[in-house]
């Protein structure tokens, strides 16, 4: 059976809007010219969400943060701190407990087909290249390349695949 169909019977038994991420991009969009009064509804069925789902303790995904496509997360939005200035791209997966954070710079760039396992932190103004794989519980101190696995406290490059160097967008 097709479930895509009937997103919105799925989200209603689990809590979780099939459209949580429009809503959110509405809500924390300065430009956005919507009501506030339907902003704050679409904050409420947010929070709610959040709530029913255990995540809104220890949960921060800051309104700052650029996200183009809603990232995998296999167990939920459980602990994922992303900071401010953070710009996630399509197609990465973020396990629970993971922290990106940056400093004052341009901030965290996380290209797409990135993997973070979980637990990883990842400090200061850095690029996860495309592809790129981050071990659970490492700590990212400086740029990871396309293609590379890193591992460890500070992180260092275990396995590094040999392609273009092309930046992510």
């Amino acid at each position: 059976m097709d479930y895509s169909k009937h997103k919105w019977i799925a989200g209603w038994i689990n809590h979780f809007p099939a459209n949580y991420w429009k809503l959110r991009k509405i809500v924390i969009d300065k430009n956005n010219h919507t009501p506030i009064f339907i902003k704050y509804f679409y904050l409420l069925i947010i929070k709610r969400a959040d709530a029913f789902n255990h995540c809104s303790f220890g949960t921060n995904i800051n309104s700052g943060a650029i996200i183009n496509t809603p990232p995998v997360m296999p167990h939920g939005p459980a602990g994922i701190i992303i900071g401010y200035n953070t710009r996630i791209e399509e197609n990465v997966t973020i396990f629970q407990r993971v922290t990106i954070n940056h400093t004052n710079g341009k901030g965290v760039h996380v290209c797409k087909n990135a993997f973070l396992g979980a637990g990883c932190v990842i400090l200061g103004d850095v690029t996860i290249g495309e592809g790129a794989k981050i071990g659970a519980n490492a700590v990212v101190l400086s740029d990871i390349p396309p293609f590379s696995t890193a591992v460890g406290v500070p992180a260092r490059i275990v396995i590094k695949k040999s392609v273009s160097t092309r930046k992510c967008s």
